[in-house]
């Protein structure tokens, strides 16, 4: 479907992950609030690199599936800038495609 495999990046993403060095970030009224909202969701992360955004996806993705009771589909892709031709819109979507028929 695609060469992209969102699931192992963020597994490999969490796997060099400090223990707790996020804590911060789940105890913000800004996640709690995005958290608590009832709809769908698409939230798009963008700045500097390496500033940690992938880390802290990863887990925000982590969380939303261990909450919750109900079983939710959670998309995420990540984006590379070294391989910006291998990350076409297709391929993003591909890789979100199969990781959703992965989780069902």
């Amino acid at each position: 479907l695609s060469p992209l495999d969102f699931l192992k990046i963020k597994e490999d993403l969490l796997d060099d992950h400090v223990h707790n060095t996020a804590e911060w970030f789940f105890n913000n009224d800004a996640f709690l609030a995005w958290y608590e909202r009832d709809r769908n969701q698409v939230t798009l992360c963008g700045r500097t690199n390496g500033a940690g955004k992938s880390i802290l996806a990863s887990l925000a993705a982590n969380y939303r599936m261990s909450i919750t009771a109900v079983k939710i589909a959670v998309l995420f892709a990540y984006y590379d800038l070294k391989s910006p031709d291998q990350q076409r819109c297709a391929d993003i979507i591909a890789g979100m495609l199969k990781q959703f028929l992965s989780s069902s």
